[in-house]
C-alpha cells in the first residue's frame, strides 16, 4: 500500500514538473480553449472534468495553484454560463475537486507518516496536548481554517494526517472551502467581465457624456 502511494504520488508530480515548460503552458491555453467549448455542450460532465484537474493540482501541493485553478474556473464557466450559474458550476466544481483531493492527501498523510508522527508526539508533552486538541476540536479548527485564503491547504491537508483528527471531521470541515471558493470564482468572472469591457465601456460611457 504504502509503495503503491508512493508510486502515484510520484507520477502525479512528475506529469506536472513536465507540463511546467513553455510548450506545455501553450497546450494549455489551447486546451483550456477547447475546453470551454466542451463545458458549454456538457455542463454536468464539465464539472467533473473540472475536479479532475483539480484533484491532479492538489496532490502534489503546489504553493497557489489552487487559488490560481479556483480564479480560472470562475473565468471558465462565468464565460459559458453567465454570472450567476458559472459561480455556481465553478464553486461545485473545486469544491469537489478539491474535497476529493483534501481527503486523498489527508489518506496519504496518515498512512505513509502517522506512525512516525505519534512518536515524535509522545516524546513530547507540547506536541501530544496540541495533537489532543486538534483531537477534540478538529472539526472547529478545520472549517474556520478552511475559510481562509493564505492557509496553504495543499500542504496542511498532509499535516492533519499525521494528527489524531478525526475523518469525519476532516471531511465534514471541508465545506468551509464553500464561501472563500465562491469569492475567488467570482474574482475570476469580474477579471473576465473587466476583460472584455473596453468596447461595451466606450458606448456606456459616450452615452453618459451625451
Amino acid at each position: 500500500m504504502k509503495g503503491a502511494a508512493l508510486a502515484l504520488l510520484a507520477t502525479l508530480l512528475l506529469y506536472i514538473v513536465l507540463d511546467y515548460n513553455l510548450e506545455g503552458l501553450g497546450y494549455f491555453q489551447r486546451a483550456m480553449v477547447d475546453f470551454l467549448d466542451w463545458v458549454n455542450g456538457h455542463p454536468v460532465e464539465g464539472i467533473f472534468a473540472f475536479a479532475a484537474v483539480y484533484i491532479l493540482i492538489t496532490l502534489p501541493g503546489f504553493p497557489g495553484a489552487g487559488i490560481a485553478l479556483t480564479i480560472s474556473s470562475g473565468v471558465l464557466f462565468g464565460q459559458a454560463f453567465g454570472e450567476g450559474m458559472g459561480i455556481l458550476l465553478a464553486t461545485t466544481s473545486v469544491f469537489i475537486g478539491g474535497s476529493i483531493g483534501g481527503i486523498m492527501c489527508f489518506k496519504i498523510g496518515r498512512l505513509l507518516l502517522r506512525e512516525k508522527a505519534q512518536k515524535l508526539f509522545n516524546r513530547y508533552k507540547l506536541l501530544k496536548a496540541i495533537d489532543m486538541a486538534i483531537e477534540k476540536e478538529g472539526l472547529k479548527l478545520i472549517f474556520l481554517l478552511r475559510l481562509s485564503p493564505v492557509v496553504p491547504w495543499a500542504t496542511f491537508n498532509y499535516l492533519l494526517g499525521v494528527t489524531r483528527v478525526r475523518t469525519k471531521d476532516f471531511v465534514v470541515g471541508c465545506l468551509g472551502l464553500i464561501p472563500i471558493t465562491a469569492a475567488q470564482a467570482y474574482l475570476g468572472i469580474s477579471a473576465a467581465s473587466l476583460g472584455s469591457c473596453p468596447n461595451g465601456c466606450e458606448g456606456r460611457g459616450g452615452a453618459l457624456e451625451g
